[in-house]
């Protein structure tokens, strides 16, 4: 079966070839892990004659440029070669090193493929792969008209100024940005590199239309507390997390869940550290499970590739690591993800999610209706993702767009009250919250990450008109170039809706009654304070409530 591009998938590389028609060269695409990024990118750059692939680490070097071979020699069974060589790298040097005496589909592979790693060198093949950390080190050798389109996979991954720096180097036709989460992990823009995200494919999208399993997350709930544990860079302190996360007890409690909701499953963990990640995949091993962990430093594990393939041949069930396989890693047969490290970044709780969603392969292939694919995955060795949350990031982290507050509350059970009543209840939501903290600490909880409504972007004709001043004026300040590209009314009003909101904006809806997260956007807040509005506007027509003033009539959700 020859492999077609999917619907969203179509739409994506439309909107690549139009922005790009209009000037638009720096551009990201967004598509949840497991949606074909890869696939996506050998058809845009069927057209460019030499091509540079960007990573970030040698995992995701190793896996997207197998990816890569294998849409582009989809009857080579690129894998196995690869597998029988030690991996891509190991597979390449020595094809072009037995030259004339290589399998000629060897060859021919081979001869497609440059490398830039190390003490290698290659720049002349048509497609060139490279990580990030290596070539801001060879700039000097390279031109920077040398590649007519570079592609960096993860690209949220670039908040390095060396990053930054490399791929501002070079003058392609196309830059392409491909990533699940468009959001710098220090929380900075990715503005100062790319112009505009071009086009938006949803996990909650590919879940509905039958692309990705299902997810049935637990929160697996414990007696400890992070109030003490300190922010540091916006991420909660590493070493507070230490000695708080990695308790004997905790661990056992992390092997008893599995044992409860996944027993069997291939399970990915994710620890704080080395120690944790050592310490998590003791208990397992002591509970009688085939457990490894994986951790950057080469000495602890020198085997990680190894590893790897031994838990997707299922040798072993438990594979316990620290941040190794957080971006890119494609693991099809992951039917459980363990969440033993907590984090306040976003983008890393999507980047963790996204291991466990991906289907098992061809079980979806050729379906064209979202329920045949759902019958299919439902039928299928992998009917979902189990996610063990035993540090409540499901619960702290939405993963889908939510632009009002109050989210959490059935409209039907949403009040209009008045100021005057609003201590009383106050108490009384405090009391029951208290009481139910105390409860879910005691009992696990099933959470449904998907109910949460979202937001669409206005499609006004009005938002297509060139940007105001002032919003130029924001443009610039975030450092955006106004001089030299034209922002529209939506766009600017995008970028500048997705910025963090103010300390006084949260403080002022919390004054309201609304639990307002730490890290709400200026968007969020402004939808936020117009539907507060327009329901006190309705309320001042439509609630009668005895002996109280119209006047001091508000709003809070219970």
């Amino acid at each position: 079966m020859i492999k077609q591009l999917r619907p969203y998938q179509q739409d994506a590389l439309l909107a690549i070839n139009s922005r790009l028609q209009n000037g638009i060269a720096k551009q990201i695409v967004v598509l949840p892990t497991g949606a074909g990024k890869t696939f996506l990118a050998v058809k845009t750059l069927a057209p460019f004659k030499k091509i540079l692939w960007l990573t970030h680490t040698e995992e995701l070097l190793e896996q997207s440029g197998a990816a890569f071979l294998h849409e582009i020699f989809p009857n080579y069974n690129i894998q196995k070669r690869i597998d029988d060589a030690g991996g891509l790298l190991d597979y390449i040097k020595s094809v072009k090193k037995e030259n004339l005496l290589a399998d000629p589909i060897d060859q021919e592979i081979a001869s497609k493929i440059g490398i830039i790693k190390a003490e290698t060198f290659d720049i002349n093949a048509e497609i060139v792969l490279a990580s990030l950390q290596t070539i801001h080190r060879r700039l000097d050798k390279i031109s920077p008209d040398t590649f007519d389109a570079v592609v960096v996979d993860e690209c949220h991954l670039s908040s390095a100024k060396t990053y930054v720096k490399s791929i501002n180097y070079f003058q392609p036709k196309l830059l392409c940005g491909l990533t699940a989460t468009p959001h710098r992990a220090d929380g900075a823009s990715l503005g100062d590199i790319y112009d505009e995200i071009v086009y938006q494919y949803r996990l909650f999208d590919a879940i509905n239309d039958g692309y990705l399993c299902e997810i049935d997350a637990i929160a697996c709930r414990t007696d400890i507390s992070l109030d003490n544990v300190r922010t540091t860079a916006g991420e909660l302190n590493q070493s507070d997390l230490r000695q708080t996360v990695n308790t004997p007890e905790r661990n056992k409690f992390i092997v008893e869940c599995y044992k409860k909701y996944a027993d069997g499953l291939q399970n990915l963990v994710f620890c704080v550290d080395m120690q944790h990640a050592q310490d998590v995949c003791q208990a397992f091993i002591d509970a009688g499970y085939k457990a490894e962990f994986v951790v950057s430093n080469e000495t602890l594990t020198p085997d990680r590739r190894g590893s790897l393939q031994r838990f997707k041949t299922k040798q072993i069930q438990i594979l316990v690591n620290v941040m190794i396989y957080t971006a890119g890693t494609d693991i099809p047969i992951i039917g459980c993800l363990t969440l033993a490290c907590p984090t306040k970044s976003l983008t890393k709780f999507y980047q963790q999610l996204g291991r466990c969603t991906r289907t098992l392969p061809r079980v979806i292939d050729g379906l064209d209706t979202p329920e045949l694919r759902k019958t299919a995955i439902a039928a299928s060795d992998k009917t979902k993702a189990i996610v063990l949350d035993i540090v409540d990031n499901t619960s702290r982290h939405k993963i889908v767009n939510t632009w009002t507050l109050d989210k959490d509350v059935p409209i039907a059970k949403k009040t209009f009250i008045t100021t005057s009543n609003r201590k009383q209840l106050f108490e009384e939501e405090k009391i029951k919250n208290e009481r139910k903290l105390n409860a879910l600490r005691k009992k696990d909880e099933r959470i449904d990450l998907f109910t949460m409504p979202t937001f669409t972007p206005s499609t006004s004709i009005k938002m297509t008109e060139p940007a105001t001043q002032p919003q130029l004026e924001w443009l610039k300040r975030l450092g955006y170039d106004v001089a030299n590209n034209t922002y529209t009314k939506g766009t600017a009003s995008q970028i500048i809706s997705n910025l963090p909101a103010t300390t006084q904006q949260i403080k002022d809806l919390r004054a309201k009654g609304y639990n307002v997260p730490d890290n709400a956007t200026k968007g969020e807040i402004n939808a936020a304070e117009w539907e507060i509005k327009k329901r006190e506007e309705v309320a001042k027509f439509t609630v009668k409530i005895p002996e109280v003033e119209k006047e001091n009539t508000g709003i809070i959700c219970f």
